[in-house]
């Protein structure tokens, strides 16, 4: 998507910025394993024996933390992404075709989505001990905008969570 908007160098290097150096926290990866399991009585004294339906893996969803800086950019940058990648709230479309250099050719996954290698390294930074590959990531909201005053306190930071 990014690649065929207006200025999409800048788009890319903002893109890469927000994610590789602005980002205060990222978590919510997970890669535990889930066992279901059914019940059955054993015998006639109320014995259970439990075995395996299925084994699933924890679901992954990353959280990104943001301080917002002056003036939102981060917030208006999922903004665009939103508007021009996903749908526009007001029109029901997906601006990047309204766009008259944008080359769309349809609008699959791979136009509006990003896919992500996140991983853990070990303390001395010489092997990875986690690593997960996230496809058909993109944000799900820009986060909230509220606005409140109150004259007795400092100004607190935005955070967003997205």
């Amino acid at each position: 998507m990014f690649s065929v908007m207006p200025d999409s160098h800048k788009w890319v290097f903002s893109f890469k910025a927000l994610f590789e150096l602005h980002a205060r926290t990222i978590d919510g990866f997970n890669a535990g394993l889930k066992v279901d399991i059914e019940e059955h009585p054993v015998g006639g004294a109320g014995e259970q024996q439990q075995e395996i339906v299925n084994v699933t893996r924890e679901k992954i969803q990353p959280k990104f933390t943001f301080i917002e800086k002056y003036g939102r950019p981060i917030q208006t940058f999922f903004e665009y992404w939103i508007r021009y990648g996903l749908i526009d709230p007001e029109s029901k479309y997906v601006l990047l075709g309204t766009l008259n250099k944008a080359k769309v050719k349809d609008l699959l996954a791979d136009w509006y989505s990003i896919t992500c290698l996140f991983f853990i390294h070990d303390p001395m930074h010489k092997k990875v001990n986690k690593a997960w590959i996230i496809t058909n990531m993109f944000p799900l909201s820009n986060g909230y905008i509220t606005a409140k005053r109150e004259l007795t306190t400092a100004q607190e930071m935005l955070t967003l969570a997205i």
